[in-house]
């Protein structure tokens, strides 16, 4: 990891995301799909998610719309589907 100062005037806009996507991950990779809506903040998703984890992993994204398409964001975890 890198960390480095930065001047915050480089972004030019913000969003809160109002959903987050939750995929739990079972044996051989099979996933278990949820959609968080109406959150306080990403603290109150990743609380929930540890509840419902069940011993399980699990991945956390914000969702966002770019244009008409729906996109995620990693936020938390591994996707175990993925290449490293």
């Amino acid at each position: 990891m890198n960390v480095h100062p930065v001047d915050p005037r480089d972004i030019v806009g913000e969003f809160d995301p109002l959903t987050y996507r939750v995929y739990f991950w079972g044996r051989g990779n099979t996933s278990y799909e949820f959609e968080a809506t109406q959150a306080r903040d990403v603290g109150e998703v990743i609380e929930w998610a540890n509840q419902n984890a069940a011993g399980r992993t699990y991945t956390l994204y914000a969702v966002f719309m770019m244009g008409s398409e729906k996109n995620t964001i990693l936020l938390s975890g591994v996707d175990p589907t993925r290449a490293p």
